[in-house]
């Protein structure tokens, strides 16, 4: 398998695991802040893992209804708190026609 057949391959599946969409968006989050953290690491640490709490909670609510602890919100995920709300808005504002997302 040649070099640019496994970065392929290892695109496919950033992509496929939303690991691309969500750096994608914690970036544009960053870049967009008017006064910014003083510790970018952290920062987008704490959004990815963010990202990856709401879609285990939407894992969690497709496989087993419950009654919401939280606030619905558009897309059907359960918020917390306004932050998650504002993370989860600017995720779907960000996806292109294609599916992708990118606003850098």
């Amino acid at each position: 398998m040649d070099m640019e057949s496994k970065r392929e391959e290892f695109r496919k599946y950033l992509e496929k695991g939303g690991a691309l969409q969500a750096l994608n968006c914690a970036l544009a989050r960053l870049y967009e802040m008017q006064e910014k953290p003083p510790d970018p690491l952290s920062f987008i640490a704490e959004l990815l893992q963010q990202y990856a709490d709401t879609s285990k909670l939407e894992e969690a609510k497709e496989v087993t209804p419950s009654k919401p602890n939280g606030t619905p919100i558009g897309n059907g995920a359960l918020i917390e708190d306004g932050y998650e709300a504002s993370f989860l808005s600017d995720k779907d504002d960000m996806m292109e026609d294609d599916g992708t997302m990118s606003r850098l």
